[in-house]
C-alpha cells in the first residue's frame, strides 16, 4: 500500500502488525521515526525521486503528529 504521509503513532502501529521488512523498510521507518521524535518532518523515498519527494510528489512523510 502505497503511504504518502503517517504520524509516529500510525508508523508505530504498522510496525508492530508487522507491515515493514525487517532488511528493506523497517530499518528506514525506524530512523525516521526517531527524526520526527526530535521534531523534524522525515521523507523516505528512492534517491531516483529525491526531488519530486522534497515538493511533495513522491515518498512518505513522517512527522510527529
Amino acid at each position: 500500500k502505497l503511504l504518502e504521509k503517517m504520524n509516529l503513532e500510525e508508523a508505530q502501529k504498522y510496525i508492530d502488525e508487522g507491515h515493514f521488512a525487517p532488511g528493506s523498510m523497517l530499518p528506514k521507518v525506524q530512523a525516521a521515526m526517531g527524526f520526527a521524535k526530535s521534531g523534524g518532518k522525515a521523507i523516505i523515498a528512492s534517491l531516483e525521486n529525491a526531488r519530486k519527494a522534497i515538493i511533495g510528489e513522491s515518498g512518505t512523510l513522517i512527522e510527529r503528529k
